[in-house]
């Protein structure tokens, strides 16, 4: 269920992600999902140097989880992350995104977020730990086309989301009020029923463009497709 009402939103021109389905056939093969042609991967200057930390980085050090609780598990690297997101991608003053009431809102409905309301935990997803060739043909899919979440697009699916209750995790979860201003979700609170796996890849995307210092390599189309609501995330 994706909550109904919203705090400080963007629209489609401000710059987020807008993030592709989980890829799917009817086996469930993430190989039906084809990267473009090496040319077209080429032409987006970001994307090389990106694949390449990933083979570096990620698979050596056992997997997504491990990669981001070593560099953002402590509450200053992480909130130092969350503020470098909402830095680089900045929107509008008046757009609107979700608050922790509309979490609890009888009914639900959509919203928007942004990418710091998530977490990379894998209880707080329902799929559990990702295997590293489905994490890095995702990883290949928001490198090129940015991260949708858009249901209106064809083949696109909403992400469908709640608030995070301990109950159901292996360890404590504490969500952090890093923008207190502005009265949204909290860093970190929201836990995924649908769109976990794509959650955490688009959080990984923008860990390594931090950690390699790549947003500068950014198109402005390519920022510009990085918005949410429970169909985008921003």
């Amino acid at each position: 269920m994706a909550p109904k009402g919203a705090k400080r939103k963007s629209s489609g021109s401000s710059p987020g992600l807008d993030v592709p389905k989980t890829p799917k056939t009817k086996g469930c093969d993430p190989d039906s999902w084809t990267p473009p042609g090496t040319s077209l991967m080429g032409a987006l200057p970001w994307c090389k140097p990106s694949m390449d930390w990933f083979h570096a980085c990620v698979t050596p050090a056992g997997g997504i989880e491990k990669v981001m609780t070593a560099n953002f598990g402590a509450e200053e690297t992480w909130k130092d992350f969350c503020l470098w997101m909402d830095a680089s991608f900045p929107c509008p003053p008046d757009v609107q995104y979700g608050t922790n009431a509309d979490l609890d809102a009888p009914g639900g409905g959509p919203l928007l977020l942004r990418p710091y309301m998530l977490h990379w935990r894998h209880d707080l997803g329902l799929k559990g730990l990702i295997d590293d060739d489905v994490g890095f043909v995702l990883f290949q899919m928001v490198l090129a086309e940015g991260f949708k979440t858009n249901a209106d697009l064809p083949g696109v699916e909403k992400l469908s989301g709640n608030r995070i209750r301990d109950v159901f995790l292996e360890s404590q979860h504490t969500p952090m009020d890093f923008f207190p201003e502005n009265g949204e979700i909290l860093c970190g609170g929201l836990g995924f029923q649908k769109g976990w796996t794509r959650s955490i890849i688009c959080m990984l995307v923008l860990a390594c463009f931090k950690m390699n210092n790549l947003v500068d390599l950014l198109s402005d189309d390519f920022k510009g497709h990085h918005l949410c609501d429970s169909g985008r995330l921003l």
